[in-house]
């Protein structure tokens, strides 16, 4: 074999070789991302709660509920939900959180495909080079 072939395959079992460790420290992001995402769920979920008490408890000056209906109480819920910048940011945090999250999915399978690709090719090497 060319000594540049051998540098080659060298690299490419060194390549194979890290390929773990970046895969586990990918998924060590997405652990911790979850649980970041979960919170601003579990946040989201409470802020929510609160804006439909808020609603089902309104009054009127004449001591009758304002929102009579659940079609009335949606709408107020809707509308209130997308006054409130609490809320609004916390959502549009979840949602790039939750990008992230799949963006890391997405670079943990390619390394994946990675290293079944280089062990491929040091197969194919291994099994050329025996002949």
């Amino acid at each position: 074999m060319s000594i540049s072939l051998v540098s080659s395959l060298e690299e490419l079992t060194q390549g194979l070789m890290s390929i773990p460790d970046e895969i586990k420290n990918i998924q060590i992001q997405i652990l911790d991302l979850n649980e970041e995402s979960q919170q601003k769920s579990d946040t989201i979920g409470r802020l929510e709660s609160s804006l439909k008490a808020e609603i089902n408890s309104a009054v009127g000056d004449d001591g009758k509920k304002l929102y009579s209906n659940a079609e009335a109480r949606d709408a107020a819920f809707v509308e209130r939900s997308s006054e409130n910048p609490e809320l609004v940011g916390m959502r549009e945090s979840h949602s790039a959180v939750q990008r992230k999250i799949q963006e890391l999915r997405i670079e943990s399978e390619m390394l994946s495909n990675k290293q079944r690709n280089i062990r491929s090719i040091l197969e194919i090497v291994s099994v050329v080079g025996d002949k």
